[in-house]
């Protein structure tokens, strides 16, 4: 009797039968103890469900966790009676562990660069790739001679540069310009360059410096790949000829518009042209007078001259015409002999001392008086009639 109350005490332990509802939550079937109704020697009846179940008297007096809930019941000896009831509860299976309100994958090792989509099965993030159980960095080009520490990024190991194209390339022991180390520590002439013997001569090892390859001379540049011409300061590629280097002028510092540019900023003018205050400018043959030369000998008068006779020459002009006088300004007039300026842009007859003008007379020419009316002219004297 007591073995068999003992074993019941015992199985009272849950024991859980598993059948996984899906692949992250799982039923389990839970043993619960529970204790019949029992006479007590007060003569009352208990029902005790999920919590400790102690029996003072029992065998041993064992205490045994059932559920989240203690009650303590203390029965009196040769009345303890245990008996069990099934209910089904949910829990995350093997792999995953509750976070309070979802199942989640467990990855022991961690997964670094990744994350976890299963009980220990990582998933890599992009530009990732697993090797070996790690997520690590993928180069799509490769990474040979180097170290792919990032996505699509490659370092060159010890003993190798990268090239143009982005390779690790062996590193040779002189530098090689315009072309690339092979793994015999060879310079190799990038494509449109050549080892050029005559570097020899000036003491260049010449299977370490690639010359640019041109079909043609570079005239006014150098040649600074396959049929590439650099040019020189001032100079830029003709739009012509891709061998060929014309100088430029500058517009603001010198005008070549009736010449040609022939050298950085210089320029030779046209036929016809000379160089003035650095632009070309036409030449009249003779030179204009009172005109400006504004194409090959054509002279164009300035405002107040017109023009005269001859092509070049252009005279001053006077409004109101000089009379008695010459116009050798724009409304200047120089008087003929025997007159006299007046606001310099007409003359007036000049009578002297040898007459005396009493006010009764007019000088109309020079030293001729005429009288007004009533008058006549004496030598000396001017007498009423």
């Amino acid at each position: 009797m007591f073995e068999q109350r003992e074993s019941l005490q015992l199985l009272f332990l849950l024991s859980l039968v598993f059948g996984c509802v899906y692949s992250q939550l799982c039923e389990s079937n839970v043993s619960q103890p529970k204790v019949k109704s029992t006479e007590i020697s007060d003569g009352k009846y208990v029902s005790v469900d999920y919590g400790y179940y102690e029996c003072t008297y029992c065998y041993n007096s064992k205490k045994y966790k059932t559920a989240s809930k203690s009650v303590y019941v203390t029965f009196p000896k040769n009345q303890c009676s245990l008996d069990y009831s099934v209910s089904k509860k949910q829990v995350c299976c093997d792999g995953y562990y509750g976070n309070g309100t979802d199942c989640v994958p467990v990855c022991r090792g961690g997964c670094e660069n990744g994350r976890c989509t299963g009980p220990e099965t990582c998933t890599c993030n992009a530009g990732y790739s697993m090797v070996r159980g790690r997520c690590v960095p993928s180069c799509v080009s490769g990474c040979a001679n180097g170290s792919c520490v990032a996505p699509n990024q490659c370092v060159c190991g010890v003993g190798f540069v990268k090239s143009t194209a982005g390779a690790c390339v062996p590193k040779c022991a002189d530098d090689c310009v315009n072309g690339v180390c092979n793994e015999r520590n060879e310079c190799e002439c990038r494509e449109g360059f050549y080892f050029n013997e005559k570097l020899l001569e000036f003491g260049v090892r010449n299977n370490t410096v690639c010359t640019a390859r041109c079909d043609f001379e570079c005239r006014k540049g150098f040649c600074a790949g396959r049929n590439r011409c650099q040019c020189l300061e001032g100079y830029e590629l003709s739009k012509s000829d891709r061998f060929e280097c014309v100088p430029v002028c500058d517009s603001e510092l010198v005008d070549c518009s009736n010449g040609e540019c022939v050298a950085p900023n210089h320029c030779r003018c046209s036929v016809g042209f000379r160089m003035e205050e650095s632009r070309c400018v036409p030449v009249c043959n003779p030179s204009c007078v009172n005109a400006d030369c504004t194409d090959i000998d054509q002279c164009t008068c300035r405002q107040g001259y017109r023009q005269t006779s001859e092509y070049n020459v252009c005279e001053p002009t006077c409004d109101p015409p000089c009379e008695h006088g010459d116009c050798v300004g724009v409304n200047k007039c120089a008087c003929h002999y025997g007159y006299r300026a007046v606001n310099g842009s007409s003359c007036e007859p000049l009578c002297d001392s040898r007459f005396v003008d009493s006010g009764n007379g007019t000088c109309v020419a020079p030293n001729v008086v005429r009288c007004n009316k009533g008058f006549e002219l004496m030598e000396g004297l001017n007498f009423k009639l």
